[in-house]
């Protein structure tokens, strides 16, 4: 009896380490850009909430914010935490001008953010009438009036580089469950790293299991 309490425990660490480097590797460390940028594009037209982020109604940073952590990626709640380029290093690279930004970084004004698309335009969540829109960066209007007021971008750290090798088709890294892995929010990430543990553990006794069946 002690012995097969000590093989189960040594398989439930087993399954516990291996599942760990199952986890990292369904990490933001892969995420590209523009999958960033596609998805916030998805949610064109949701509405607008003061301090909600999400899933069918947002405010500017708690877009932003609801974008990436469905990557994995841990960004700031609000605006306040990143909006000057000292404070903004914490999270990513700053890039201080819009032909240096590419699809899916996220541009900061000073009491509003947005998720670039590209070609100078961002989606944000903007305000109870309008909702999550897709705007030009550099018409934006801040709340004093100011037309194109002083903006910057931020690229997360955990972005993958955008190049001509890794956006082209992939032969085995594009099957239906990694593309999925690569949405993930947290907790089902954990479920994930739960169920597979739960599978690791059943398996050397499944025929026992099937031969009582």
């Amino acid at each position: 009896m002690k012995i097969i309490q000590k093989l189960t425990a040594m398989l439930i660490i087993s399954a516990i380490i291996a599942c760990a480097f199952s986890f990292g590797a369904l990490g933001a460390s892969s995420v590209k850009g523009s999958e960033v940028a596609n998805f916030a594009l998805g949610l064109e037209g949701c509405g607008y909430q003061y301090s909600c982020k999400g899933p069918e109604k947002f405010d500017c940073s708690g877009l932003v914010y609801y974008v990436l952590n469905n990557f994995g990626i841990t960004f700031g709640n609000s605006t306040l935490e990143y909006n000057t380029a000292e404070k903004a290093k914490a999270f990513g690279t700053v890039i201080n001008s819009i032909e240096d930004a590419e699809a899916g970084d996220i541009v900061v004004w000073k009491s509003h953010t947005a998720v670039y698309l590209g070609n100078g335009e961002c989606i944000a969540a903007m305000n109870p009438r309008k909702g999550v829109v897709i705007n030009q960066v550099e018409k934006f209007i801040d709340k004093n009036g100011v037309k194109n007021p002083e903006h910057f971008f931020i690229r997360p750290f955990d972005y993958a580089e955008e190049t001509a090798e890794n956006t082209a088709p992939e032969a085995e890294n594009t099957s239906a469950e990694s593309a999925e892995n690569k949405k993930l929010g947290f907790t089902d990430k954990i479920r994930l790293m739960l169920e597979r543990i739960a599978e690791f553990i059943k398996a050397p006794f499944m025929p026992v299991i099937n031969a009582f069946k």
